[in-house]
């Protein structure tokens, strides 16, 4: 009998949907219909199906139906700065509302919140969060004993992923078999066709290339349903296709399965044929990957101006998704994946000589989150006390920041009040959007950059480097690595091997700390691979690099050509990209050196663990001091976050000696350790520095390990560096291990003196200079680095 009536009910799911999608043909997209939601959801409309349900919101209260029908849509626009509010009011409403969900014709759809919400995370490179996620979707299927085997089929599909994301092969193949295994009863069969999907999916993903295609060939009658279903809805007389949004990722799977697989031809008509379709432009989730494998038949085929024209169309699409990610972290992990088109983008440009375009390229490929928020916070400043217009988007901002804080809240608290009034995080966060969005339309070109950020131009930034500059910036993988120098009037790109560089950096920074004896070889060894190549290039005494991935973490001054240093060839300073010379705080100082009487020293903070105090940072910061007639300095338990937050947007310099955190899993969370003071807890955090306001000329963090951060490949930094640079300072001078505490109040002490009669990056120079000479080894006085302005 209950097989009977599970038959009865699928059929009836089957012919509802079917009507309530004949039903749109003609209805208006406005204040959209359940018929309607379903309809557009069928056809693969779902910009139109999200922009219908968000002109309810405010009119209506949502129920279920409403709420899992938008996450849905938002899911797959890939639009992830609204999904997470939206899974958040959809997971509220099932605690209090029937669960029933009107997409699927599902009893219950609790499931479809963690599921929706681990591919997300999937997508964003948060592959742990997502797989606590996706046990959850796992976990309710075999408590509630679930029927709807699509259920348990994406989850552990996407279980497979992250584990095969994450470098996991041997447990992803496991669940790759598990899941091709998976029994499908006689009532089950219509679950083919997603079983079909996510055993290709996953085998995609590990490259087995030939299951690919053997997981499609499976779904045996995915035409024939495809065909009664869209004759069934009069789709084929409306010139319409129901199943063009399960068509897609078949298709593209595919084809990328028959280019692995050396049948390029083949996978060449059906990319084409692909491109041709209407609804690919509105799929993200597969529209960059379509243009990114053309892109390699066109380069296999020498066609290399249509390769390019390709890959910059992928690049499009990855950036145009990018923008709609909120939080900086994610901004990273969501661009990290995606690296590959344009590493191929600046091959194909490198290989047609297109130097100008290539750099273009390079400062493209990074995520930019860094550029991003200089460009909208410091914009403000310059224009707010001017500009009427920016004072209304800022206030926008203010909103909009403010459903991030309280949404949750809202949420949890009076769960129906956001719900009915409209007033909930989603729409309120829309509402806010639409009027940053509208009012930066007028505003002037300086200012455009507050809603977002283009990658400048090579030649604009040449016109930011001064005469006595070059720039030298990296870029590239494992396999192959690009350096290029610029110059006022010149663009150079040389091509440079980075196999076995990560490795060889790895053991430069053990020796390195380990004070081994033969780091100099290995500093020759870096030279001649990094620097040589380009030296012909490298005009001027003045050097900017720009690193890229595991670049980041060589101390470049001590590379060496077997007679020289680099650092006694040059004043060095490091930045994150080219592009942030553009949002750098200029220096407000023009007498060299002033402002030192008024400088912040935070020193040998209290910890309440005598293994923990540092005597060499306490003398160091009291030296400081007397040479400079400092009344700001707290030491102990007064060098607290408590005093830092007090003092440190008065201070025009600021000095901390004490411990830093490094949180390569959170790194908004890495730290400099200070006092608690008065309940407060002394973790300065790189999350705490993104809602400060320092305008401070330099921030000199004489700590453990400060400059380091986590590198996605997506290559911006997240650590203290670029956390001191978004609240407003111009130069910050960190360290990259940990240093010794004599050797490194020796170096403070020279490179403030000499900051009182040259500027920063030669006071820093002269200062690791002169520490060489009483500590040669380059573990004493190579680990300080420059970042900002000069």
């Amino acid at each position: 009998m209950r097989v009977f009536i599970l038959f009865i009910r699928k059929i009836s799911r089957l012919i509802y949907r079917i009507i309530l999608a004949s039903c749109i043909a003609c209805s208006p997209v406005f204040a959209l219909t359940g018929n309607e939601q379903i309809g557009l959801a069928g056809f693969g409309k779902f910009d139109l199906l999200a922009d219908g349900i968000e002109k309810i919101i405010g009119k209506k209260p949502l129920i279920v139906g409403d709420w899992h029908t938008l996450c849905y849509a938002y899911s797959r626009l890939k639009r992830y700065d609204k999904i997470f509010g939206c899974l958040d009011s959809f997971e509220a409403s099932l605690k209090v509302r029937n669960r029933q969900t009107r997409l699927f014709g599902l009893d219950d759809g609790t499931p479809t919140v963690f599921q929706m919400r681990a591919d997300a995370l999937l997508e964003l490179s948060k592959y742990p969060e997502a797989l606590s996620e996706v046990e959850k979707v796992i976990d309710w299927f075999q408590r509630e004993k679930g029927n709807d085997k699509d259920i348990l089929i994406n989850a552990l599909a996407t279980k497979a992923l992250c584990n095969s994301l994450m470098g996991q092969r041997r447990i992803a193949e496991g669940l790759a078999d598990e899941l091709e295994a998976l029994p499908l009863g006689i009532l089950e069969r219509d679950h083919i066709g997603a079983k079909s999907v996510a055993v290709a999916k996953v085998n995609m993903a590990l490259g087995r290339w030939q299951k690919v295609l053997d997981a499609l060939a499976e779904d045996r009658t995915f035409g024939l349903r495809a065909f009664l279903d869209n004759l069934a809805s009069g789709a084929f007389i409306r010139g319409v296709n129901n199943w063009v949004w399960i068509e897609l990722p078949r298709g593209y799977m595919q084809a990328r399965a028959l280019f692995e697989l050396g049948r390029v031809q083949d996978s060449k008509l059906l990319l084409d044929r692909l491109l041709s379709i209407p609804e690919v432009s509105a799929n993200g989730e597969i529209s960059w990957m379509i243009f990114f494998d053309r892109g390699r038949i066109a380069e296999s085929e020498n066609q290399l101006a249509q390769a390019e024209e390709f890959y910059l169309r992928g690049a499009e699409v990855v950036e145009r998704q990018r923008s709609s990610i909120n939080t900086e972290a994610n901004k990273i992990g969501f661009v990290a994946d995606k690296q590959i088109i344009y590493a191929r983008l600046v091959n194909i440009q490198f290989r047609l000589g297109r130097n100008a375009e290539a750099f273009e390229s390079m400062e493209r490929a990074k995520s930019r989150a860094l550029v991003d928020m200089l460009a909208s916070r410091q914009t403000f400043a310059v224009s707010l006390a001017s500009s009427a217009i920016a004072i209304e988007v800022q206030n926008a901002f203010d909103k909009f920041n403010a459903f991030d804080e309280d949404s949750k809240r809202q949420q949890s608290s009076n769960i129906d009040k956001s719900m009915n009034s409209g007033q909930g995080s989603t729409s309120g966060k829309t509402a806010a959007t639409v009027t940053i969005k509208t009012l930066a339309k007028t505003l002037p070109a300086d200012m455009a950059s507050l809603v977002s950020v283009s990658p400048l131009a090579t030649s604009d930034i040449q016109k930011l480097l001064g005469r006595d500059e070059t720039l030298l910036a990296y870029f590239g993988d494992l396999s192959m690595m690009y350096a290029s120098v610029l110059t006022t009037d010149t663009v150079k790109i040389v091509q440079i091997d980075s196999s076995n560089l990560e490795s060889d950096l790895r053991k430069l920074r053990k020796d390195l700390q380990d004070e081994d004896g033969l780091v100099d070889g290995q500093l020759i060894k870096m030279y001649r691979r990094l620097i040589e190549p380009v030296s012909p290039f490298l005009k001027g005494k003045r050097l900017t690099i720009v690193p890229h991935a595991v670049l980041h973490y060589l101390p470049f001054s001590a590379l060496n050509d077997g007679k020289s240093a680099l650092i006694d060839m040059f004043s060095l300073r490091q930045l994150p990209s080219a592009s942030v010379l553009k949002y750098l705080r200029p220096s407000r100082i023009t007498d060299v050196g002033a402002g030192l009487d008024r400088m912040l020293i935070l020193g040998n903070p209290d910890l309440n663990n005598p293994s923990l105090d540092l005597p060499g940072s306490q003398v160091e910061s009291e030296k400081i001091a007397a040479q400079f007639n400092v009344n700001n300095i707290f030491l102990r338990g007064k060098a607290s976050k408590l005093a830092f937050s007090k003092n440190a947007s008065l201070s025009p310099y600021i000095h901390i000696a004490s411990h830093g955190k490094f949180n390569s899993d959170q790194p908004l969370q890495s730290a400099l350790i200070l006092a608690s003071e008065q309940g407060i807890s002394g973790q300065l955090t790189v999350s705490d520095l993104y809602n400060m306001q320092l305008d401070s000329e330099m921030v000199t963090l004489s700590a453990c390990e400060t400059g380091l951060g986590a590198v996605s490949n997506g290559d911006d930094v997240v650590g203290l560096t670029r956390g001191f640079l978004y609240a407003g300072t111009s130069t910050v001078i960190a360290s990259l291990w940990q240093v010794d505490d004599e050797a490194t109040a020796s170096l403070m002490l020279s490179m403030y003196t000499h900051l009182k009669v040259g500027d920063r990056r030669d006071a820093l120079r002269k200062a690791q200079i002169e520490t060489r000479a009483k500590y040669p080894h380059p573990f004493y006085w190579a680990s300080f680095y420059l970042t900002g302005v000069n």
